[in-house]
């Protein structure tokens, strides 16, 4: 029994396994055999077995660009890419460093093209137009290789502090102009407020004026038409005393006569 010890011992060291998610690729003696082979127990005795992960990986990068406005900005991106099984040979032998030499040059050729289309001002306004723009053009740069895009992600645009000066100065101007709009308009408000109230007190003393000169016109007409009504008021508002006093007058003059009443 111990006999068998290293016998196992020198089989399972020639034994390799191919994870989830990963593919293997065989290197017999330096030279690389060919097929892929999927995740599972191997022998290999003589070969090495290198596992590829073909899963979803994230890269990120900075990309320095000119906008189409000549401003300069800085773009950083998270990139989520994976390889297709089926390339996994081809570019273990033709690309040993995928990120380096693929992924990241692909990254920053794609947002300085896309970035040349825009304005420092659009790229953050039109965000996503963009994003969908450098994401279209990575995908077709990698697809031939072999490399598929999950999804890219803008995280930052890093503009110059010249740029943001201005951008700031350019926020404070339109934020004071919208508040002296304001301002003006409510200024025309309580102008119109302020001629409404007047037109309508003008408007109420006019009314006022009618009515009181159709009231004393009506007054008028109802004693021209009935004199005896003057004389009803006479006696009603008399206080019963006899006047003490008569004024009488021939050819022009006038005479005061005192009046005895007993």
């Amino acid at each position: 029994m111990n006999r068998l010890i290293p016998f196992v011992l020198i089989l399972a060291a020639g034994c390799t396994t191919v994870p989830p998610g990963h593919r293997g690729v065989q290197v017999y003696f330096g030279d690389l055999k060919d097929g892929v082979l999927v995740p599972g127990f191997y022998s290999s005795m003589l070969t090495n077995v290198v596992p590829i992960s073909v899963q979803v990986q994230a890269t990120e990068a900075i990309s320095s660009a000119v906008t189409n406005d000549l401003q300069n900005v800085n773009t950083q991106v998270t990139l989520n890419w994976s390889r297709n099984p089926d390339a996994v040979h081809d570019q273990y032998e033709k690309y040993p460093s995928m990120t380096t030499r693929i992924i990241n040059p692909a990254i920053q050729e794609s947002v300085k093209s896309v970035t040349a289309q825009f304005t420092a001002t659009d790229l953050v306004q039109r965000r996503q137009e963009v994003k969908d723009a450098i994401e279209k053009l990575i995908g077709e740069r990698l697809a031939p290789i072999g490399v598929t895009i999950d999804t890219l992600n803008i995280t930052d645009f890093a503009f110059s502090e010249e740029f943001n000066l201005a951008i700031e100065s350019k926020v404070r101007a339109e934020q004071e102009a919208l508040r002296a709009k304001e301002e003006l308009e409510k200024t025309k408000i309580v102008a119109q407020q302020a001629e409404a109230e007047a037109q309508g007190k003008k408007a109420a003393a006019i009314l006022e004026a009618e009515g009181e000169a159709k009231a004393i016109a009506i007054r008028g007409e109802a004693l021209r038409a009935n004199p005896q009504v003057l004389e009803l008021r006479r006696i009603e508002t008399w206080n019963g005393v006899m006047p003490t006093t008569l004024v009488s007058g021939t050819g022009g003059g006038s005479t005061l006569l005192n009046v005895v009443t007993k």
